[in-house]
């Protein structure tokens, strides 16, 4: 999709891991540009999904593309969903941002989106959502 500004932001239905997270390794831009955000589409769902449960305005999702753009030639990680966990949970902030010159992220940073799929997504007539609901199961 191309914004009225000429910027982009893509959303595909693979991943393509750290290239796709930091597309300055693919890329090159003008100094007055940013890159666009690419980002998978069950990634944008479960993004979206969660923010809707934990009831962030729209405002968070343009704050985190805003911070989303710095993070663009800093960045080691492997799966958009550490990165906007990281977000959720404050920690990935715009202050740890500007102070590192590298931003590594784990795979413990998603585990927001793991504990609102065990509590519900939020679907109308959502499958298996008494099982999910009962800890007493592991899906995967």
């Amino acid at each position: 999709m191309k914004t009225k500004n000429g910027r982009w932001s893509i959303v595909n239905i693979n991943s393509f891991a750290q290239i796709q997270n930091d597309l300055s390794t693919l890329l090159e831009v003008d100094e007055s540009d940013v890159y666009p955000w690419v980002v998978k589409l069950d990634d944008l769902e479960t993004f979206f999904l969660t923010m809707i449960a934990k009831k962030k305005r729209p405002q968070f999702f343009i704050n985190y593309l805003l911070l989303r753009e710095k993070l663009h030639g800093k960045l080691i990680c492997s799966d958009e969903l550490e990165i906007s966990g990281g977000y959720l949970t404050g920690a990935i902030t715009e202050n740890k941002i500007e102070k590192a010159d590298t931003i590594v992220t784990t795979p413990d940073l998603p585990a927001i989106f793991d504990e609102q799929y065990n509590k519900g997504m939020g679907f109308d007539n959502e499958k298996l959502l008494k099982e999910k609901k009962s800890g007493k199961y592991i899906f995967w």
